[in-house]
């Protein structure tokens, strides 16, 4: 040890200084040291160690000696040498021992165990230096046949020879099991007389290893109960097993164990539980042993018996396929709804109920389906193996959905039921805002609106989703459940349920579904409420706005063909005259006057009869473009000269 300790001092010091030491000297001490190891380990295992047992032929019971020797031509201290001895794999035990010669040292052992198997080590300093496996094979059993003779078998001792011999008979040969190389077998050997104890030699052999052991067994303990016409029948509700030659001992008390072996002749591959039955046979009824046994309908079963006599140490026989046979088709069983096991969907005004499905080995008969309907009569639309659905579902009203099964022989005796509240309000008891979070593998949610009254616990339901997104649930699997208390919102798995379909339920709202394959409501475009009165408002404002919008359209279209007529001798301002020199007045707004329009009225009086023409020298007077002599006629005074073209053209249409 204080080697190996040197050594890795030595690599790790040489690690440290390899910049500063070259490649050659590190090796060239590298290679010293490891000639130092090497003659180090010769010097701790001086020798080549023999182990050996004595006596060669071990009987149950008796002592024996177990010896060490290690040659040498050297001078050993035999303090170094000991004996070690493995009673298994994990446990190791040192011997007592004393010196037998210079070499040699052995130990004594008190009593050879009957079915133990030993290991011996010598060792040197803690080095082993060779080893020796003693005992007696484990599970060495013989059995006796109906000839007399012994098929014994055990397992392999790590020996490559194996005989046997009975009372001196001649020695028969043991061989490893092609199938099974731990299991060594015997070839039958005559036993010479009925006795109550046989003994047998067994030697073995590997190499220059060889050990003879004598084992001992009773009769009682090879005798196995014989076969021969052997069958079961039915005899009403009870099925019996006949044996017609039960053997030379055939009047003493059996020990039976019959096993029933399910076998589904369907396409899928279930692992169903045998169903089993020990009873004691005492063959007193000519009609064989009947029992009784709950099997499961329209199933396949083979039916094998094992047998013994009934001794505390007798083996039991090998077991045998009596019979098989089919059990008949009866009613399926009735299915259990979950409880508050209903979703609303308020858009499409659906109901989806929820139940445990039926097994397939429980259906108990071919052609089997589900039956759902309410107590009104209304059926479901569609039904798969956990849910059904209606539709319209009037949620104004209570009601109760009845569920039962259906088979080839006839409906379920019995059926289960759920109760559907007034679900008009069903929303505000559901709890809200469902949420899953796959990375972290929880869900979470909400409290419902209204709060419940008597509701402590949510009832979490999640199940696989399966490949057609029309179902919830995969019909092979069951909808798992768990309940946990109303101030928790939140729930880890522990397993990943990426692809799984997660509901919360309470009393009042029912299921509240996430998941990747939940089918989806199709939401329709429904207005309600004040929806209509918005919607309404609008439509008729927008109806409003386009006849006005029409309305004066029209007016602007007939005041685009208004003529203006002016009375003869009134000046057309869009046609100035030669004389016109002065610019155009502006138009007066109202509230204004232009200083320009404020013009004399007596340059504009038209002549009367008795008065004198003016002179066509004189330059023409500037005519405002206003219709001064109209509107004298109509009664204007000389103070409303100010009055603008369109203001009397609007009144002259009004008078």
């Amino acid at each position: 040890m204080h080697v190996l300790r040197c050594l890795g001092l030595f690599i790790w010091g040489g690690l440290s200084r390899f910049e500063a030491m070259e490649w050659s000297k590190y090796l060239v001490l590298l290679l010293e040291l490891l000639f130092l190891l090497g003659a180090s380990s010769q010097q701790e295992k001086p020798c080549n160690a023999e182990i050996w047992i004595s006596p060669e032929i071990l009987q149950l019971g008796k002592p024996y000696d177990v010896f060490c020797r290690c040659n040498s031509s050297e001078t050993l201290d035999l303090q170094y040498l000991a004996i070690k001895k493995r009673p298994s794999y994990f446990e190791t035990l040192t011997l007592e021992t004393v010196s037998v010669d210079n070499v040699t040292i052995k130990a004594r052992e008190e009593r050879f165990q009957d079915r133990s198997t030993l290991s011996y080590e010598c060792a040197w300093r803690g080095h082993d230096l060779g080893y020796f496996s003693l005992g007696e094979p484990l599970d060495f059993q013989c059995r006796i046949d109906r000839f007399n003779q012994a098929s014994c078998t055990f397992l392999h001792a790590g020996y490559r020879d194996y005989k046997m011999t009975v009372d001196s008979q001649p020695q028969v040969v043991c061989r490893q099991m092609r199938n099974d190389e731990s299991l060594v077998v015997c070839e039958p050997i005559p036993l010479p007389r009925r006795s109550e104890l046989y003994k047998f030699e067994l030697s073995m052999e590997y190499g220059k290893k060889a050990q003879v052991m004598e084992l001992t067994l009773y009769d009682r303990q090879m005798r196995v109960p014989l076969w021969l016409g052997q069958r079961m029948e039915k005899v009403g509700d009870k099925f019996c097993i006949i044996i017609e030659d039960r053997g030379p001992n055939g009047s003493e008390t059996e020990q039976w164990r019959i096993r029933f072996q399910p076998n589904w002749f369907g396409g899928e591959q279930f692992k169903m539980d045998p169903y089993l039955i020990e009873l004691l046979a005492r063959f007193e009824h000519p009609e064989g042993e009947c029992f009784e046994a709950a099997l499961m309908a329209n199933l396949y079963y083979e039916v094998f018996l094992m047998r013994c006599y009934l001794h505390m140490d007798s083996q039991w026989s090998s077991e045998l396929g009596i019979t098989q046979f089919q059990t008949p088709a009866t009613l399926p069983p009735c299915p259990e709804v979950l409880p508050h096991g209903f979703f609303h969907d308020l858009v499409n005004r659906q109901l989806y109920v929820f139940w445990e499905p039926v097994h397939k080995l429980h259906q108990n008969g071919a052609d089997f389906e589900y039956i759902v309907t309410t107590d009104t009569g209304m059926k479901a639309l569609s039904v798969d193996s956990h849910c059904a659905v209606f539709p319209s579902w009037n949620g104004s009203l209570p009601a109760t959905v009845l569920v039962r099964s259906k088979n080839s022989v006839g409906f379920s005796t019995n059926c289960s039921w759920l109760d559907i509240p007034v679900l008009a309000k069903a929303r505000r008891y559901r709890a809200q805002s469902l949420k899953r979070n796959i990375a972290e593998n929880y869900i979470s949610w909400l409290p419902p609106k209204v709060k419940e009254v008597g509701g402590n616990t949510y009832t979490l339901y999640w199940c696989p989703a399966p490949e057609n997104t029309s179902q919830v649930c995969d019909g092979e699997e069951q909808i798992d459940s768990r309940e946990v208390n109303r101030r928790q919102m939140r729930y880890r798995f522990f397993t990943p349920m990426g692809l799984s379909n997660f509901a919360v339920t309470t009393n009042k709202g029912g299921m509240t579904w996430i998941g990747p394959s939940f089918p989806k409501a199709k939401r329709k475009r429904k207005i309600s409420g004040p929806g209509i009165i918005n919607y309404s408002l609008g439509f008729g404002f927008l109806l409003l706005s386009g006849s006005i919008f029409a309305v004066l359209f029209r007016k602007l279209r007939k005041m685009s063909r208004i003529e203006v007529m002016l009375p003869e001798g009134l000046p057309n301002s869009a046609q100035p005259t030669s004389w016109s020199t002065s610019p155009k007045a502006p138009i007066t707004i109202p509230g204004s006057i232009s200083p320009q329009a404020v013009l004399d009225l007596a340059k504009f009086n038209i002549p009367s009869a008795g008065e004198q023409e003016p002179n066509n020298d004189d330059p023409p007077p500037y005519v405002a473009p206003i219709c001064t002599h109209y509107l004298q006629l109509k009664g204007f005074k000389p103070a409303q000269i100010g009055y603008t073209v369109a203001e009397a053209i609007n009144d002259s249409e009004g008078g």
